[in-house]
């Protein structure tokens, strides 16, 4: 433990007694295990199930007649189960970046999952969240690339959505790459693109803007409160009408410059000046 920070017991995993004497921290992932759990011990557990220091268990101990190896033996043991209270105060936030029924439920969902929404003052986010139908407008996610935030596209289409990749700057497709590859694939693409922009889709309905909205967040929560992301490079597309879905995996495309952009933060961080969608008639 660092000398001075407060630490507690994780509070997504349970402390269940095996029997009289002994006890994990965890059901079905167990992070720890104690054997012969004294009275001693017991105030310990319950002194970092509120949050305490090296300090304050060191004192703790003495007053209940324990010795300091006492406390030096515990703290291995629940070791692999503390979570320092600094870190979870100072935890960066997040932002949703769009509008309707699905930015609304995934701004909710995180707002309960207790991770701070990012504002101006906390400074830029950890994750910022594109949601869009048929088309994200370039000027959105260039901004994030140039901020050196990682970004998750949340695209509805004519016959589902598409969640991801969730890019990092500098490493893995961007956006843009995707844009790219399928004009590849399709070069009329661009000029659909450009009809397409702020077009409404009537696959963003219920029960798939539920999924969407929980799948999301779970994504967004695993990065920031871990670093993991497994859609740096790949995208998971869900069918609206019916139960299926597929993973694509994606590559950087050779003629863009997002590594490049990725570098060079020229764009400062407000939280208020994205740009709006444009409308066709």
């Amino acid at each position: 433990m660092i000398p001075g920070m407060l630490y507690r017991l994780d509070p997504r995993y349970p402390i269940v007694w095996r029997n009289t004497t002994s006890l994990q921290i965890g059901a079905e992932h167990p992070l720890a295990r104690l054997e012969q759990v004294t009275p001693a011990i017991e105030h310990l557990l319950g002194a970092l199930m509120a949050g305490a220091s090296r300090l304050q268990l060191d004192r703790l101990a003495e007053r209940v007649g324990a010795e300091p190896s006492v406390v030096d033996s515990f703290l291995a043991a629940v070791a692999p189960a503390l979570v320092p209270e600094e870190r979870q105060r100072e935890v960066p936030g997040w932002i949703v970046d769009g509008e309707g029924k699905t930015a609304d439920g995934i701004r909710s969902l995180l707002a309960m999952s207790g991770i701070p929404e990012a504002t101006p003052e906390t400074g830029p986010p950890a994750v910022a969240v594109l949601v869009s139908t048929h088309v994200i407008d370039p000027r959105r996610y260039v901004r994030w690339l140039s901020l050196d935030v990682p970004h998750l596209a949340v695209v509805y289409t004519d016959i589902g959505v598409q969640i991801g990749p969730l890019v990092e700057p500098g490493s893995g497709p961007c956006l843009h790459c995707l844009a790219r590859e399928r004009t590849d694939t399709d070069a009329a693409w661009p000029a659909m693109a450009s009809q397409l922009l702020g077009q409404p889709s009537f696959a963003e309905s219920e029960p798939l803007i539920s999924e969407v909205c929980a799948r999301v967040t779970r994504i967004v929560t695993a990065r920031i409160v871990d670093g993991s992301n497994d859609l740096v490079s790949a995208s998971l597309r869900i069918d609206a009408f019916r139960v299926s879905g597929s993973r694509t995996e994606h590559q950087p495309h050779p003629e863009c410059g997002c590594r490049s952009l990725s570098e060079n933060e020229t764009v400062p961080w407000v939280a208020a000046t994205a740009p709006s969608v444009p409308t066709t008639t």
